[in-house]
């Protein structure tokens, strides 16, 4: 048998790290999909354990009134909070833990402010979210919402950039920009799709149509009782800025009932 050159050693020893890491990394991100008799042993070790202990009476237990089951929320959330949209390395929670104050540039008209008062109003009513209001400062604002179609890429109806976080993390500044030019139902939609996207739940997903981030239209309304679960969820006071989904899930599966 022929003798490995110190070359070839060093290459096969890199390559096996590389398979370690892809393997433990992308392994427990794709578990919640595995189908197979592997992955639902883990499912039912994991939620054996998560059984034996008891969620704090100081911390606040989130109702599911989305309509779904626990499982099916808790993968919801994983697919819509935990991933960003044209981002795909990004699998780590983005919320804010400061108010949001919002100054208008542009010409938006009297629908559209009717439209973000009732945006404000759905997202001030979610428990632990910091809080959402209109500024008339540019110097008083972290979140700049652009109504104009000049700066727009061709065939966009509405997008947000992340301007600046903090040291942990947290949001403290984005800007959001809206075509004005749209049909009315689908500038309302664009509108309700983008501002709760900034508060955290930044991917679209393709897992259900009951949800304002659906990957397939952009004529849902308003946001359903699923995106309101998966806001709330986010802020909880034990989900943190740059948590991945395991660190998230051993928090949901106790205060997710």
């Amino acid at each position: 048998m022929k003798k490995l050159s110190k070359k070839d050693r060093i290459l096969l020893v890199v390559c096996g790290l590389i398979i370690v890491v892809i393997t433990s990394y992308y392994g427990w991100f794709f578990w919640p999909w595995f189908g197979g008799k592997v992955s639902r042993v883990h499912e039912r070790d994991w939620l054996c354990f998560q059984d034996e202990r008891l969620p704090s009476e100081d911390l606040p237990i989130i109702t599911n009134h989305s309509g779904y089951s626990r499982r099916e929320t808790i993968r919801y959330f994983h697919d819509i909070a935990l991933r960003m949209e044209n981002q795909p390395l990004v699998r780590t929670i983005r919320k804010w833990n400061i108010p949001l104050c919002v100054f208008i540039i542009g010409t938006p008209d009297a629908d559209d402010l009717v439209v973000l008062e009732e945006i404000f109003h759905f997202l001030n009513d979610i428990p632990g979210f910091p809080g959402i209001k209109r500024v008339f400062s540019l110097e008083a604002a972290n979140v700049q919402l652009h109504f104009a179609d000049e700066h727009m890429p061709k065939g966009a109806t509405g997008l947000f950039n992340i301007l600046s976080k903090d040291s942990d993390g947290n949001l403290t500044g984005v800007d959001v920009w809206i075509r004005n030019e749209m049909p009315r139902s689908k500038k309302t939609s664009v509108l309700w799709e983008e501002l709760l996207q900034i508060t955290g739940p930044m991917n679209d997903t393709s897992l259900t149509a009951d949800t304002l981030f659906y990957a397939g239209t952009e004529d849902i309304p308003k946001a359903s009782a699923l995106d309101h679960c998966i806001i709330e969820m986010i802020y909880h006071p034990l989900i943190k800025s740059g948590m991945d989904y395991i660190q998230c899930l051993s928090i949901m599966w106790l205060y997710f009932q």
